[in-house]
Formats: structure tokens, C-alpha cells, sequence
């Protein structure tokens, strides 16, 4: 490497320009569990890595951001030639400073280089694994003031007042007054000077040495970090990419689903509002027919009251009048069910027109004929009611209570059909709300289906269906206007 080489210096944080919500703080640990957001402790968390539909979290641009703009801040300290002080707190974090780790001191120009691996202690403390960085080194106030005087007797001032240097032979004599007297030091000659100066330039290469060649690996795994955190990026936009034209597919079908279906019910409405109307008409004109039926029944039957007079072409015994009570006997001393009417044909048969109660209140009409040596029966058309139900030779017929109903309820419209009853309504709910049946079934329905904006919302449900209804489970803060379509007895 040159001096000259480009040392990718960073004048500016990465992100240093992001809005606000494009860059986030990176915690030391994941403030909320499965959010996806990142952390110092686990980067991008493991949902990141888990496919959306699967219940995964996408990661955020914000926290990437965010994570090399922390990373850079870091580069950037060590690119200036800051070393740091002791910290206490981060030597325990990383389980203490390894051998050879500089720190600053308090004063400006004094450094510390740790003696030991696993080093928490305090730079300058008693026993402390720590020693100068300068130590054996010339110091600047040696090279500046006390040691340079070959005079005698020279007075120092400041730090230094009360002390004299002075040279005896080649040997100089460093003297200070103590408590006791004068203290006087022999200090080093100017060959063992020398030769310390020679030593101290040594090991100064060599320790330039090696910073150069630390720099260089800091600058190699720098580098290295960098392609990573472009490839990433780059995976990162693919990825963004092929999510975002997922999404625009998925918003497209949707948008025709919607068409498709707010088509449909739109022509399930007409359709419904049609066969309402010719349900209705049918059911009119039914009555009517009814209507019309029992009063032409009431004009044309028989007053069966007993002692009315009877028109025929043929006289009829009992003096032409209808006996409408009492058991018949024939000629032959047979006894048959209670009669309405009896006599002689003009034939000399006798005849007879009975009622027959069968179990559960259903009478018969029967009609006998007895020529004076056979006897015949036959039962004849008839219309009669078996507990309130219609009965004719057909089967048993419908009554109004049977008929198709319709009508409107609050926020729609009902049918009923025999027992099963259909609701179509529309309501204002938020989330876990419930929802009330405008008419209450006698049985738990089917559950309900329910339509939000025109369309069936996939990601709503319902639940805790009862006979009176259910609760709902709306995606989104709400509320929203919902169309219900339930259908039970």
C-alpha cells in the first residue's frame, strides 16, 4: 500500500443525509420479540428470515441504514487516529482488554499499553496490568529542562525549583534537596544515552511496523465489509423487487376478483329482487284463486241442516227430506257409519251418503248402495283438515303459513321458505365485535358469510356462531360496513 492510495476515508457517515423515518437507532437488544426490527444482539432477527406468507417479517431498509451508519461512525474514530480511554463498562463486555491494547490516559499525550490478556483493571492504579507507552522513553520535560545544563550550581524553577544538575567528570549528578539534605542521583552517560536512544528507535520502527500492518488488515476487513454490505445490498433490492411485482400481480387479480364478483352480486340482487316480485304475484294471485274458490264452495254446497227440503227428479223416502244424523240400518238390518243423507234409488237400490272419522280428526265421505243382495261402499274425492293441514286426493296441501314470506329488516331484506329462513343485512362493526341476527334463528345457522367493500375479505372470519350470532374478526383498526348472508330454520 501507498501513502498515496485511496484510504476510503469516511468525511461523511453512511446515512449521515436519511430522513428521519428512512434510518433507525439500532438497540442493543430487540426492544419488541418478533417484530423484525434489528438489534446489536441479533442483527437482522430470525423472522426476517422467514418467508411473509409463513408469518415472517420483511427486514427494513431503516435498520439497515441504520447499521452502517453505526458501523461507519466506528471506522471513522480509528480513520481520525483516536485511541480511546480505558472504559470499564465495555472491558467487562468483551471480557477484558487483550495484551498490547493502547488506551489514552486523562492527560493529553499519555498512553497506556495493556501487560496482560483479559485486562479489566485500572491504567494507572496500584498493581495495574498496565504501563506507559513512553516508559524507558526520553520524556519531553527530560529532553527540554532538567538534563540539559553542564553548568554548576543552576537553579531550576517550577516543577523543578530547589534541584541543580551538575556534571561530575563525564558523569552527570542530578541533586534535589529532600527532608534530609541534598539527595543526588547518578544519571546515565552519554554513550548509555545513545545507546538507549538506539534501542527506543528500534523498537519505534518495529511498533510502526506493526501498526502499519494492523492498519492494513483493518483496511482489508473494511473492504471485505463493504462488498458484503453491497452484495447484501443488492439480494436486497432483488428481493424488494420481486416482492413488490408479487404484490402488484396480487393486487391485479384482486381487482379482478372484486369486478367479478360485485358483477355477480349485482346480478344476484336483480335476480333475487325479480323472483321476490314474481314470488309475491304468485302469492297474490293464489289468494285470490283461494279467495275466489271458497266463496264459489260456499254458494254451491249443500245445506246439510236437517228438515230443509230436497229438489230431485226422484222422490226420495223420509218424505223427501235429508236425515242428517244417526246410524244407518239397511232393509237387511245392517247398521254403517253416521249418515248425512239416505234413500231409494228409482232403481229400488237403497243408498246412503256417510261420514267416516279416521284416527287424528280425517273424515271420509263414503257412499253406499245395497241392490237387496250386494252391499257396495265407495269412497268419494273429498277435502277435509287433519290438524290444521289441508287434505285432499292428492295429499295433504299447504296452508298460508306455508307459503313463501319476504319482507325487509333492519339494514336489508328476509325470505322464508316453509322452515328455512334467509337474512341479507348490512352493518358497522370494528374488530371482535358481534353481531346481532335482526331475526333470531330457532337453531344455530350456517355460518354466516359476509362480504366487505363488494367482495369477500380472505383475511376476516367469523366465529362463536349461536342461534342469536356471531362475533367477527376484521383485519385493520375499523370500523368498517360489513354485508352479512346467513341461512337457517
Amino acid at each position: 500500500m501507498k501513502s498515496t492510495d485511496d484510504r476510503k476515508l469516511f468525511g461523511t457517515l453512511i446515512g449521515a443525509d436519511a430522513a428521519t423515518g428512512n434510518i433507525a437507532t439500532i438497540p442493543a437488544t430487540q426492544a419488541t420479540s418478533g417484530d423484525g426490527t434489528a438489534s446489536i444482539a441479533l442483527g437482522f432477527p430470525p423472522e426476517t428470515f422467514v418467508a411473509r406468507a409463513a408469518g415472517g417479517e420483511p427486514p427494513r431498509g431503516q435498520d439497515m441504514n441504520g447499521l452502517l451508519n453505526l458501523l461507519s461512525s466506528a471506522i471513522q474514530v480509528f480513520q481520525a487516529g483516536y485511541l480511546g480511554p480505558f472504559d470499564a463498562t465495555f472491558a467487562q463486555a468483551i471480557g477484558g482488554y487483550p495484551a498490547g491494547a493502547i488506551v489514552c490516559g486523562s492527560t493529553a499525550g499519555t498512553f497506556w499499553v495493556s501487560t496482560a490478556d483479559a485486562n479489566v483493571s485500572t491504567p494507572g492504579a496500584s498493581g495495574a496490568a498496565w504501563q506507559s507507552l513512553f516508559n524507558g522513553y526520553a520524556t519531553e520535560s527530560w529532553a527540554t529542562g532538567s538534563f540539559i545544563s553542564a553548568s554548576y550550581g543552576i537553579s531550576q524553577t517550577g516543577d523543578y525549583a530547589g534541584r541543580s544538575l551538575f556534571m561530575r567528570g563525564a558523569n552527570p549528578i542530578f541533586g534535589y534537596t529532600g527532608a534530609s539534605g541534598v539527595v543526588w542521583i547518578s544519571l546515565p552517560t552519554l554513550d548509555q544515552l545513545t545507546a538507549e536512544i538506539s534501542a527506543r528507535q528500534t523498537a519505534d520502527s518495529t511498533l510502526q511496523t506493526n501498526i502499519n500492518a494492523e492498519a492494513a488488515t483493518r483496511l482489508a476487513a473494511d473492504n471485505a465489509l463493504q462488498t458484503a454490505l453491497n452484495t447484501e445490498t443488492t439480494q436486497r433490492e432483488a428481493a424488494d423487487s420481486a416482492l413488490q411485482t408479487n404484490i402488484n400481480t396480487e393486487a391485479t387479480t384482486r381487482a379482478s376478483a372484486i369486478t367479478t364478483l360485485t358483477t355477480n352480486l349485482a346480478a344476484e340482487t336483480t335476480a333475487r329482487e325479480n323472483a321476490d316480485t314474481a314470488l309475491q304475484s304468485n302469492i297474490t294471485a293464489e289468494a285470490q284463486a283461494r279467495v275466489a274458490a271458497d266463496n264459489a264452495l260456499n254458494s254451491a254446497k249443500a245445506n246439510l241442516a236437517g228438515g230443509n227440503s230436497f229438489t230431485g227428479t226422484q222422490a226420495i223416502t223420509d218424505g223427501n227430506q235429508f236425515t242428517t244424523k244417526g246410524n244407518y240400518t239397511s232393509t237387511s238390518g245392517q247398521s254403517y257409519d253416521t249418515y248425512l243423507a239416505r234413500g231409494t234409488s228409482p232403481s229400488g237400490t237403497e243408498y246412503q251418503v256417510a261420514l267416516r272419522e279416521y284416527a287424528g280428526s280425517h273424515y271420509s265421505m263414503l257412499h253406499y248402495i245395497y241392490d237387496g243382495t250386494n252391499f257396495s261402499v265407495y269412497e268419494m274425492p273429498q277435502t277435509a283438515y287433519n290438524g290444521g293441514r289441508l287434505i285432499c286426493p292428492a295429499g295433504t296441501g299447504a296452508v298460508l303459513s306455508d307459503l313463501p314470506t319476504s319482507g325487509t329488516l333492519a339494514g336489508g331484506y328476509y325470505t322464508k321458505i316453509g322452515n328455512v329462513l334467509t337474512q341479507t343485512f348490512s352493518v358497522s362493526v370494528s374488530d371482535q365485535n358481534t353481531v346481532t341476527f335482526p331475526i333470531a334463528f330457532s337453531a344455530t345457522p350456517v355460518p354466516p358469510q359476509i362480504t366487505i367493500g363488494e367482495r369477500i375479505d380472505r383475511d376476516s372470519a367469523v366465529y362463536n356462531v349461536t342461534a342469536s350470532g356471531f362475533q367477527v374478526y376484521i383485519v385493520g383498526s375499523g370500523p368498517v360496513t360489513i354485508t352479512v348472508s346467513v341461512m337457517g330454520e
